[in-house]
C-alpha cells in the first residue's frame, strides 16, 4: 500500500495508526508537524473547525514528495489520510482502506461525533463515485486511443504511394511546406524526374514489368548519398518529385547514378531519365507551382546543353505561354483564311528541270493578335552598300524603338563575299552593331574563299553554310 491512515490529537500527535505504508513511515507518538517541511499549513483556521473536512498538500522531506492530506476535524481528534496515488490501482486500494477506516472510526467515535461521521460518509460516497467515473473515463480514453491509432494508420496509408511506398503528391506538398516553414533560411531544390519511353516498357513487356521498374528505381534513389536529407514522392505514373537541400546538388547525383542504373537494368529496351529542377531561393510560389516549374524544365531537357538536366528559368515559362497563345489563335486563323499555300520548286541539278515542289504554309495575320510574336527573331539581309552608311546604327535603333523590339530579336545577315572583300572595315562595322545589341549572321558561307579556320576571327553569331561548301570537299580544318 502507498497510503497511511491514523488518528491525531489536537497537537498533531499520532494517537492510533489504522494503516501505515512503507513509503510513508509514521509511528505512534510522532508529531505530524515534525514530518512536513511547512508545519504552518496545519495551523490554518479552517482545519480547527468542527464538522470540517479539508484537503491540503504537504511536502514530506523524508520521502521527498508532495502528498495529499485529507483531514477530518473532530472535537478532540483529527482523522488524517495520507495517499500516494500514482495510478488507478492505487486509487482503488486507497478507497477500500479509506472505507474500512471510516467503519472503524464510526464504531469508536459515533456516540460523540454523529454529524462528523455523516460528513465523512458523504465524502466516502463521493470518493466511490469518483472512482467509478475515473474507471469509465479510463475506458473511454482507451477507446479514443485505439481510434487515434487507427486514424493515424489510415493517414499514413493515404500519404503513401501504393506501389513505391514513397509519399503521394499531396503528402509531398504538405511535408515540403512544413520543412520550409521550419527552416526558412535554408535553400532547397525541387527536382522532377521522369522516365523517357516508360510507356513502351508497359506496352512491350507488360505493366508488371513497368511496376517492377518503378519500385526498383524508388528503392535505388532512397539508397543514394544524402537521400536521408530529402523527401521523395511519386507524383504520377513515371514522374518522381525530390525535395533536397541545395548544397548537395542532388540533381547531379541523380543524373550520374540513375543513368548508370538504367544502363544496367535487365531490359533490352533502353530508357533514360529526364531531370528538371528549380530553387526555392527568392521564390514566393507555392509548393505546387514550384513542382510545376520543375516539370516544365524537365519537359524541355532535349533543348538544353546539359542534355538530360534542365534548370527552370523565366524564358521557359514565356515560351510556353507564347506557344499556347499561338495554338489558341489557330482556329480563328483557319476561319479567317490566314494560312496561305506556297510551293517552292525542286530543280534537278543535272537537267535543270523542275521535278517537284515543296509545299509551305505561311500564316498571314489579317488582324492584330496578342500572340507576343516579338519573341521570335527575324533575319534581315543587309546589302554591302548599306553597311557603309554612317547612320546605319541610328536607323536600326529608330526602327527598334518605333516597333518596341529588343535588338537581339533583329538578326542582321551579311554575305560572305562582302566580308572577304573588305575584312577590316566590315569587322569594325559588325563589332559596332553587336555592341548595340544586334545579332549578326553570315549567309552563304562557303561560296567564296573562306574556310572554317577563319570563323574564330569573324564577328558573327551564326553561320549559314552554303550547299557548295559541303559538297566541294573543302577541308574543315
Amino acid at each position: 500500500m502507498k497510503h497511511s491512515i491514523f488518528l491525531c490529537d489536537k497537537q498533531w500527535m499520532v494517537d492510533e495508526i489504522l494503516h501505515c505504508s512503507s513509503e510513508i513511515p509514521i509511528q505512534t507518538g510522532t508529531c505530524l508537524k515534525d514530518l512536513i517541511s511547512d508545519p504552518g499549513c496545519l495551523d490554518e483556521p479552517g482545519l480547527a473547525d468542527s464538522q470540517q473536512t479539508n484537503i491540503i498538500t504537504a511536502y514530506f522531506p523524508d520521502i521527498r514528495q508532495e502528498i495529499p492530506v485529507i483531514i477530518c476535524t473532530f472535537s478532540e481528534y483529527y482523522l488524517v489520510f495520507l495517499a500516494l496515488i500514482q495510478n488507478q490501482q492505487d486509487f482503488v486500494d486507497f478507497t477500500e482502506t479509506y472505507t474500512d477506516s471510516l467503519s472503524w472510526a464510526k464504531q469508536r467515535l459515533h456516540p460523540m461525533y454523529t454529524d462528523e461521521y455523516f460528513q465523512i460518509e458523504q465524502m466516502n460516497n463521493q470518493l466511490i463515485n469518483s472512482q467509478r467515473a475515473l474507471m469509465k473515463s479510463n475506458q473511454k480514453l482507451q477507446s479514443l486511443l485505439a481510434e487515434i491509432r487507427q486514424a493515424s494508420n489510415a493517414i499514413a496509408i493515404l500519404e503513401q504511394d501504393d506501389l513505391t511506398a514513397l509519399y503521394s503528391a499531396s503528402a509531398f506538398y504538405r511535408r515540403v511546406e512544413k520543412c520550409i516553414q521550419e527552416h526558412p533560411d535554408q535553400v532547397y531544390d525541387i527536382i522532377a524526374l521522369d522516365i523517357e519511353r516508360f510507356k513502351l516498357v508497359n506496352e512491350i513487356y507488360g505493366r508488371v514489368s513497368g511496376d517492377r521498374m518503378l519500385k526498383s528505381l524508388a528503392l535505388f534513389m532512397l539508397g543514394l548519398p544524402h537521400a536521408d536529407a530529402g523527401i521523395f514522392a511519386r507524383a504520377s505514373a513515371d514522374t518522381f518529385y525530390i525535395f533536397m537541400p541545395e548544397e548537395f546538388h542532388f540533381y547531379r547525383v541523380l543524373h550520374e547514378k540513375v543513368s548508370a542504373y538504367f544502363e544496367s537494368y535487365p531490359l533490352p529496351l533502353r530508357v533514360r531519365e529526364k531531370i528538371g529542377f528549380c530553387s526555392t531561393a527568392d521564390s514566393s510560389d507555392s509548393i505546387e507551382e514550384m513542382c510545376d516549374k520543375a516539370c516544365l524544365a524537365m519537359d524541355n531537357v532535349s533543348s538544353q546543353e546539359e542534355g538530360l538536366i534542365a534548370f527552370y528559368n523565366h524564358t521557359l515559362h514565356e515560351e510556353l505561354l507564347m506557344n499556347h497563345r499561338i495554338l489558341d489563335s489557330i482556329p480563328d486563323a483557319l476561319k479567317n483564311r490566314e494560312f496561305q499555300l506556297y510551293l517552292q520548286p525542286k530543280v534537278d541539278m543535272h537537267t535543270n528541270e523542275v521535278i517537284g515542289a515543296e509545299a509551305l504554309i505561311r500564316w498571314i495575320l489579317k488582324e492584330r493578335r496578342d500572340l507576343d510574336l516579338r519573341s521570335l527573331p527575324i533575319s534581315v539581309n543587309v546589302a554591302r552598300g548599306d553597311l557603309y552608311e554612317k547612320d546605319l546604327c541610328v536607323v536600326f535603333d529608330q526602327l527598334l524603338q518605333k516597333y518596341d523590339l529588343p535588338g537581339n530579336l533583329l538578326h542582321l545577315e551579311i554575305i560572305e563575299r562582302a566580308y572577304v572583300n573588305d575584312t577590316d572595315n566590315i569587322t569594325h562595322i559588325l563589332n559596332t552593331l553587336r555592341e548595340d545589341g544586334f545579332f549578326i549572321e553570315m549567309d552563304d558561307f562557303g561560296t567564296g574563299e573562306s574556310s572554317l579556320s577563319m570563323v574564330a576571327e569573324m564577328p558573327v553569331d551564326l553561320l549559314k553554310l552554303d550547299r557548295s561548301f559541303l559538297v566541294s570537299g573543302r577541308s574543315f580544318s
